[in-house]
């Protein structure tokens, strides 16, 4: 394992926790991002204490804490804002980790000043988008073009990890008939607003139906003891075909506000957060209902290349180990090994474990483990999703 070289094509919040993961255990990485100079994109994200766990164990705990709000409540209401249920979050239920809510871009600068200390800022290059990798039994050869001048950039590893977003480049070689996400005729509208805290100053609130909710939660706090609230509305749109997914799409105000301009509760003005937002972004979800960009759920898209020569078959086996206090305490990040006469592959997420016997050929796995907890005093609920793809 410590001999392993791992390239990360994507340096957005999944491949930089993956490059701190691998830093941690001593195997060398290196992320490459298209993006020349990474901005602060996005709104608000939560961190919920599954995710809190692995990036304290990673030493950000304090700068976690100093950047966002550890949320304790979630109210769930009607469309006219009255309380239908309540329910506790974090540390409030139980959790020997906080939920945190935080500003997407604030988490991504928070993780990638983390790596550039860590592990050099000669192995994190940024302004190389991702062409396309061979492979052999050596290891991987990865491709990238310079987006300042052009020129071929080449790097050889032992593995490749496309943690490159929605539309991966790399997914999309191991995957070429896959096709697009496809569309689940919801749109969200989502924006942030400094504003005076609602409620506690840490609940979260979700209200109205299916078709037409808000979400709101504080992510910060400002020098004069406001608050920056995250609010999302949420609207079906029926046959309505989506663009492709940008993070820097925009919305007039009007559009919102003639949808959501009544929303006005004892608890919350939202025609005047929506006033007061300086820009709104939409965005759209797939059909299995999660949001294509990071939210209430944790979505990890791994792709993941290597060759072995083999002679007899080759054994693959995926497993998933719990975060939960319930289960196992100790820092088990992903890895991978391989053993001598065969290939031994291990993928360590969530709980849950396959063994599977293969030919030597070329195979692609997916797994994806929901898994829900009924009683408030344990957890209430999270995703995680795999895709692992491995050639022999």
């Amino acid at each position: 394992m410590k001999n392993l070289r791992v390239i990360v094509a994507g340096g957005g919040i999944g491949g930089l926790s993956l490059a701190l993961s691998l830093h941690q255990a001593g195997i060398a990485v290196r992320v490459y991002e298209a993006v020349p100079d990474p901005a602060p994109l996005g709104v608000g994200i939560n961190l919920q204490p599954t995710a809190v766990r692995e990036l304290t164990e990673l030493g950000l705990g304090e700068a976690l804490a100093l950047t966002g709000v550890a949320t304790r409540r979630l109210n769930l209401c009607n469309k006219f804002g009255q309380l239908i249920h309540d329910e506790r979050r974090g540390l409030a239920a139980g959790y020997r980790w906080p939920q945190y809510s935080i500003h997407r871009g604030d988490l991504q600068l928070l993780l990638l000043r983390a790596v550039r200390d860590r592990i050099g800022d000669g192995n994190v290059r940024n302004g190389l988008k991702f062409t396309g990798f061979e492979q052999d039994g050596g290891g991987v050869r990865v491709r990238f073009a310079d987006r300042r001048s052009g020129s071929q950039v080449i790097d050889e590893g032992d593995i490749l990890v496309g943690a490159d977003g929605i539309h991966s480049a790399v997914r999309r070689q191991l995957y070429p008939a896959e096709g697009e996400p496809r569309f689940a005729q919801q749109i969200l509208w989502r924006a942030a607003a400094e504003a005076e805290p609602f409620l506690d100053g840490q609940t979260m609130v979700i209200a109205g139906h299916f078709h037409q909710r808000i979400i709101v939660y504080a992510i910060g706090k400002t020098p004069d003891g406001k608050a920056l609230i995250n609010w999302i509305c949420q609207k079906g749109v029926p046959g309505r075909a989506p663009p492709r997914e940008d993070w820097n799409r925009r919305v007039a105000k009007e559009e919102v506000l003639a949808t959501f301009g009544g929303w006005k509760f004892p608890w919350l003005d939202l025609p005047a957060l929506i006033e007061r937002s300086f820009h709104i972004y939409e965005f759209h979800t797939v059909q299995d209902g999660t949001a294509i960009h990071p939210g209430q759920t944790a979505d990890i898209d791994y792709s993941i290349a290597r060759t072995v020569r083999v002679d007899d078959e080759a054994q693959l086996q995926l497993g998933v180990i719990g975060y939960d206090q319930w289960q196992t305490t100790d820092k088990t990040g992903p890895t991978v090994t391989t053993t001598q006469g065969s290939a031994h592959y291990q993928v360590h997420a969530l709980g849950v474990a396959a063994t599977v016997s293969l030919p030597a050929r070329n195979v692609s796995l997916g797994l994806k483990y929901f898994k829900e907890f009924s009683t408030r005093s344990t957890f209430q609920g999270y995703t995680l999703q795999i895709a692992a793809a491995v050639t022999f």
